[in-house]
């Protein structure tokens, strides 16, 4: 769930109205779906595919499982979070 949409490429919009509640219990609208670029360390571009654009959430928030579903690996330690691509 992203809240920047000047991030996402090839976007579609939703048929029906959904919502998504965080910590905050407030029922957010999911405006659009599309993919948003993850800039990987070795100056490589991936896009993230079927992403949530949900505006009116303050942070933006990227869920591993999605990440891992589309061959990315994420490895989490004090210095932050590592993506990388398991295809290539």
């Amino acid at each position: 769930m992203i809240n920047h949409g000047k991030w996402f490429k090839d976007t579609r919009n939703l048929k029906t109205l959904w919502f998504v509640e965080i910590g905050d219990d407030i029922a957010h609208p999911i405006t659009q779906i599309g993919k948003v670029p993850l800039s990987m360390q070795n100056g490589q571009t991936k896009h993230l595919k079927d992403v949530n654009h949900v505006p009116t959430i303050i942070k933006n928030l990227v869920l591993v499982g999605q990440m891992v579903q589309q061959v990315l690996h994420a490895t989490f330690n004090p210095n932050g979070c590592f993506v990388e691509d398991m295809k290539n």
